[in-house]
């Protein structure tokens, strides 16, 4: 039986026993207020729709605001602080792993549950899946200064920085590094469309399929950290605003691993996990793959970085390495 078959059915009958996920693309009633106020009563509305504590709208939300602020302090203030951070190993870096380990791992988890029921998105959840682990492998070039290992005398020939990693293999000239920015401009993009185009007041865009993915408003602004970076090093490519790529990424990454987070807990109610009262599914528990893989990923990342920072190898593009 395919996903929408599934979930209409639950509709059509308040005694079907089986919930339907809740309307993704229903704009929450107007709350009061400033506009900040406003707008943090939307997302929090939004995170109750998907059973997610409105926690995860606040931190979603608010971390690119807060992190830009912070980091434009740190520059003023102290500049080598500045591109310390947002070098290799560093915090920044660390949590775009994560991020992406999490997006990886439960979409991944998501996927097996919609398996049989809906191909289009378990096709969808499994890129997502795949591409996101590569970019997290690529991140700490595959776990290499975890584990002091060496690169292979033929990669680290084609490699501008030796290590065991694609995006700074040189082809023809070129890097593929240019390929991984443009796919993380291109998701940012994406982003912003799905929810612009599923959740603004009118979607343009409706139906089970794309209220299931729809992305959620406060991950838009993960989404548009990144658009506003390449807009800025476009017009100024100078050096702190270029560096400040590590940042967009690790928000953009965020918000993609709350999107995720929301497909998963969507699923969950679809799946019949959900108490029903009166045919329609109410507030359950939450999911708990998402909280799981939150611990796995938690663990996997502090253990990583333990290790990468006991070994002490350093990146060749940071200053340590370049004799600065």
């Amino acid at each position: 039986m395919s996903l929408l078959t599934r979930t209409r059915s639950g509709v059509s009958s308040a005694t079907s026993s089986t919930p339907t996920a809740p309307a993704a693309s229903a704009t929450p009633s107007a709350p009061t207020g400033s506009v900040p106020h406003r707008l943090r009563a939307f997302w929090h509305a939004e995170a109750r729709r998907d059973n997610l504590p409105t926690w995860v709208a606040d931190v979603v939300a608010l971390t690119p605001i807060v992190g830009t602020v912070v980091l434009g302090l740190i520059y003023l203030v102290h500049r080598p602080a500045y591109y310390f951070v947002l070098r290799e190993d560093m915090p920044v870096e660390w949590m775009q792993f994560a991020c992406l380990l999490f997006v990886a791992g439960l979409a991944a988890i998501t996927a097996a549950r919609v398996r049989g029921r809906s191909w289009l998105l378990t096709g969808l959840l499994l890129v997502l899946a795949l591409g996101a682990f590569g970019l997290a492998g690529e991140e700490i070039s595959w776990g290499q200064r975890a584990f002091a290992w060496g690169t292979p005398a033929e990669l680290a020939a084609m490699n501008m920085q030796a290590e065991t990693n694609i995006h700074n293999v040189q082809v023809a000239g070129l890097p593929v590094q240019q390929a991984f920015k443009l796919v993380s401009f291109l998701l940012a993009v994406a982003g912003l469309a799905l929810a612009w185009f599923t959740r603004a007041p009118r979607p343009r865009l409706r139906g089970r399929f794309w209220e299931t993915v729809s992305a959620p408003t406060y991950t838009m602004v993960g989404s548009a950290t990144m658009v506003v970076y390449w807009a800025a090093v476009v017009v100024a490519p100078v050096s702190p605003v270029v560096r400040y790529q590590e940042w967009a990424e690790a928000c953009l990454y965020l918000s993609l691993g709350a999107l995720v987070l929301a497909i998963s807990t969507r699923v969950n109610v679809m799946a019949g996990s959900g108490p029903i009262s009166g045919g329609r599914p109410v507030r359950a528990a939450p999911d708990r793959a998402g909280i799981i893989m939150l611990v796995v990923v938690l663990t996997v990342t502090v253990v990583l970085a333990a290790l990468s920072a006991y070994h002490g190898i350093v990146p060749l593009n940071n200053p340590e390495a370049l004799g600065g």
